[in-house]
């Protein structure tokens, strides 16, 4: 081995934990908090709401299936009763949330193997080709945490671009709603103004105008239908539109949300790879003397930062996946 070996090479190359909360993987931003809230509050919206809107019942459509492509907490749980091995199959699942949290699974499996490996090299005399052997494994295992990576990326950033189109359309067309609910309340009151002319217009005819009287009664009456059909539809719009508002809100974290996890992903996948090759060079130009010699090991895994990083990136790991079966509260 020569002097110019890299040392340390267990220890991850960025940072995978929150910086301030060292207990939360990294990808665990206000962003992401907010991209699940958007979803959860698409997903909670009563099917009946499409039939109390205009222009945005289509816009609204279109972006419950974007929504149905993330997926939420339910409907994890959901999968995991139809499948209780869903997180530990060798594909992921179709649905992007299951899928984060299929990958976070094998983050916490590869981070528990790594600190499993390096415990077991200081803690017993090995031969080195059973060090050489765990190396390799190691070596597999990070080929197993970055290969599916980059698909969940492609897939998000392809959900990014349609979640993004779907907000859009929706934000749009809640604008002319929005104007229209404005038409039908100015409608309204001069509707209203209209009934109360009406009455008193009513109220001053003498015995003598009973004929016009009863004309203008009937008139009052379908003006008075008139009025209650209208301020009925203008109420479901107006409380079409008050539903819509907090997801709209929401909205203006989509794609921070969706890049933060992206960059996250990318991030992690460079860790695996500069892991991966460090210990493949490490098991294949180390000489045996060298795998079998502590000392050294120690210092060229990095042993008690790598053990103090990775058994951290496994608790959060395991953390993590606690808590995505559990519904994110809306504010």
């Amino acid at each position: 081995m020569t002097g110019s070996f890299t040392y340390n090479l267990a220890v991850p190359s960025a940072a995978l934990l929150k910086y301030e909360d060292a207990s939360k993987l990294a990808l665990e931003t206000s962003s992401w908090v907010h991209l699940n809230r958007y979803v959860g509050k698409v997903e909670n919206l009563p099917t009946a709401i499409n039939s109390g809107i205009a222009a945005s019942g289509t816009a609204l459509e279109q972006l419950r299936k974007e929504a149905l492509k993330f997926g939420s907490p339910k409907r994890l749980r959901q999968l995991i009763a139809e499948n209780p091995n869903a997180l530990a199959d060798d594909e992921p699942p179709l649905m992007l949330y299951a899928s984060i949290v299929w990958w976070v699974h094998r983050l916490h499996e590869s981070a528990a193997s790594v600190v499993s490996f390096s415990k077991s090299v200081m803690e017993s005399a090995k031969s080195g080709a059973d060090v050489k052997e765990g190396l390799q494994c190691l070596g597999h295992q990070a080929e197993k945490g970055r290969n599916p990576i980059g698909p969940l990326i492609a897939s998000l950033k392809t959900f990014k671009v349609g979640i993004l189109s779907a907000n859009n359309d929706l934000s749009e067309t809640c604008k002319i709603d929005a104007q229209s609910l404005q038409q039908m309340q100015e409608s309204v009151g001069g509707m209203e103004y209209k009934v109360e002319s009406l009455k008193k217009q009513i109220d001053g005819l003498g015995f003598f105008s009973s004929g016009k009287k009863k004309q203008l009664e009937l008139e009052l009456q379908s003006l008075r239908q008139q009025l209650v059909d209208k301020t009925a539809c203008a109420e479901k719009l107006r409380a079409a539109l008050g539903e819509l508002e907090p997801i709209l809100g929401e909205g203006y974290w989509l794609q921070s949300g969706v890049d933060d996890l992206v960059d996250f992903l990318d991030k992690l996948r460079k860790v695996w790879t500069t892991f991966g090759s460090g210990v493949a060079q490490l098991a294949a130009d180390a000489s045996d003397d060298q795998l079998e010699d502590q000392v050294w090991m120690k210092k060229a895994l990095g042993f008690d930062e790598a053990i103090k990083q990775w058994t951290a990136i496994e608790q959060a790991a395991k953390q993590f996946i606690a808590e995505s079966l559990v519904d994110i509260q809306n504010d």
